[in-house]
């Protein structure tokens, strides 16, 4: 008898702990697909089947591509905060190599500087090595977008100052 009242208790907090689990990954999925659903249906199947004026499927394709105007409007905004920069010294950068390894090469510096708060000086490139080509950084790369793009991330000068 005691024996049976205990299997009966097992089953049954065995049950409840079942259709505990179950209720949570069932509400998990309901959530998911709930968002999913949100997000996806109302501008893509919309935009598909006769919403705006633009044919079908080239309105769900330029959803698809990110230029959908109203989903951008109502996406909410990244929460980055603004960065406060104050220089510990420059950073001067000669590269050689080919192309692809100069590339590189300005990879590593710009993330190096970044990370030490250093104000990267416009890299140079070898001249002498194994190429002998005479091009500047600023002959293969556009400096002004170089400059620009990277300047919520760290400060680019084109020349060291003369006071530094």
């Amino acid at each position: 008898m005691v024996v049976a009242a205990a299997a009966a208790r097992r089953r049954r907090v065995w049950r409840w702990a079942m259709r505990a689990v179950a209720s949570a990954v069932l509400w998990t999925a309901v959530v998911q697909l709930a968002s999913i659903a949100g997000l996806w249906r109302p501008r893509v199947l919309a935009d598909c089947w006769g919403g705006g004026g633009s044919s079908g499927a080239a309105a769900g394709l330029a959803v698809l591509a990110g230029e959908d105007r109203t989903a951008a409007r109502l996406s909410p905004l990244a929460l980055v905060p603004r960065r406060v920069y104050r220089s510990n010294g420059y950073l001067i950068v000669t590269c050689n190599g080919g192309l692809n390894q100069m590339r590189a090469g300005i990879c590593d510096m710009v993330t190096i500087a970044r990370h030490l708060n250093l104000t990267l000086v416009v890299p140079e490139l070898d001249k002498r090595s194994f190429w002998a080509d005479p091009s500047d950084f600023g002959d293969i790369f556009d400096v002004h977008h170089f400059i620009n793009s990277l300047r919520d991330e760290l400060m680019i000068v084109k020349a060291l100052p003369l006071k530094h």
